[in-house]
C-alpha cells in the first residue's frame, strides 16, 4: 500500500490500512482495490493515524487512479 505513492499515506499509515483490509496471507492488487472501492471515509478516520485529510486522499486516490494502476498488475 505504501508503494503506491497515496499522498500523506507513509509506512506506518500502510500498515495501518494493511491490517485494516482483513485480509490473510497475501494482500493482492485486486484485494486491496475491493477493499478500498467499499471503505467510506468514516470508517476509514476511525483507524489509528488516518485523520479526515488522509482519509480524503485516500478515498480520492482510489476513486481516481487506483484501477487504471492496479488493473496493470495480474490479478488472481
Amino acid at each position: 500500500i505504501y508503494a503506491l505513492g497515496i499522498p500523506n499515506v507513509g509506512e506506518e499509515t500502510a500498515r495501518t490500512l494493511a491490517a485494516a483490509t482483513g485480509v490473510s496471507g497475501e494482500i493482492t492488487p485486486k484485494k486491496v482495490y475491493e477493499f478500498f472501492s467499499k471503505i467510506n471515509l468514516e470508517d476509514l478516520t476511525e483507524l489509528k493515524d488516518v485523520g479526515e485529510k488522509i482519509a480524503g486522499g485516500i478515498k480520492k486516490w482510489f476513486d481516481s487512479n487506483a484501477h487504471d494502476l492496479l488493473r496493470k498488475y495480474k490479478w488472481p
